[in-house]
């Protein structure tokens, strides 16, 4: 089970890189944004609030790892990735005229919403174990 979890959480840390540290790189220039979202960030407030969220996406990505390792801080990194992802994914189906890399992104994040499901699951069950074996051997056999 061990080495069960430790590949999870490895698949787990690989999907955050991806998905959340990549597009973090979005802070360095406006250059960046548009490579990563095929867009052209023709106004300088935009490109601020694009920036500013792109160093949002490597806060919360860097959360979900120390997630990973760290299981006190598991469930609330795993909260804050359903609703970051979950709110783009809505949002981007919500609005009509979305371009095919926005499209790609919002594919990609169902996808990462799965993965993090998993996550949950396997936290939920862990906790499960770790309940029943604070237990007494009576409690924990029933």
């Amino acid at each position: 089970m061990v080495d069960l979890e430790l590949s999870l959480a490895a698949s787990h840390s690989a999907h955050v890189l991806r998905s959340h540290l990549v597009p973090a790189t979005a802070v360095l220039s406006r250059r960046r944004i548009e490579e990563l979202y095929g867009i052209t960030v023709a106004d300088p407030d935009v490109e601020l609030l694009l920036r500013h969220r792109a160093l949002f996406f490597g806060l919360l990505g860097v959360a979900l790892i120390d997630g990973a390792a760290r299981p006190r801080y598991r469930r609330p990194a795993l909260l804050s990735g359903v609703v970051g992802l979950g709110s783009f994914v809505g949002l981007a189906y919500s609005i009509d005229g979305s371009n095919g890399a926005l499209v790609r992104v919002a594919r990609v994040d169902i996808g990462l919403l799965g993965t993090l499901a998993a996550a949950a699951a396997l936290t939920r069950r862990q906790s499960g174990r770790s309940q029943v074996r604070g237990c007494s051997p009576a409690v924990s056999s029933v």
